[in-house]
């Protein structure tokens, strides 16, 4: 299973790919709208999210948790409910 750190540095690692910057010019903390993240590139991390983890990632999710720390710690919390799910059945 996928920790919260992980998900974090994939996460800002597709950001800094699709951005063109260095990822160490990234800030976990910093809002995802001072990387100047569209609905284009929110489109973008939320397919690849998808392929890589398998998770669905709607686009939405960006505006409820508006930062990448935030947001990895919502999808390890998901992905940890999941696999618990699976494990109960």
């Amino acid at each position: 299973m996928l920790t919260a750190s992980e998900i974090q540095d994939w996460l800002l690692q597709e950001i800094a790919q699709a951005i063109g910057v260095k990822l160490e010019d990234l800030n976990p903390r910093s809002p995802f709208d001072s990387y100047g993240l569209d609905s284009m590139l929110a489109l973008s991390v939320a397919s690849a999210a998808k392929a890589a983890i398998g998770l669905e990632l709607s686009p939405f999710l960006l505006m409820h948790y508006p930062t990448v720390e935030s947001l990895s710690q919502h999808l390890a919390q998901t992905l940890e409910a999941s696999e618990e799910e699976i494990f109960e059945i």
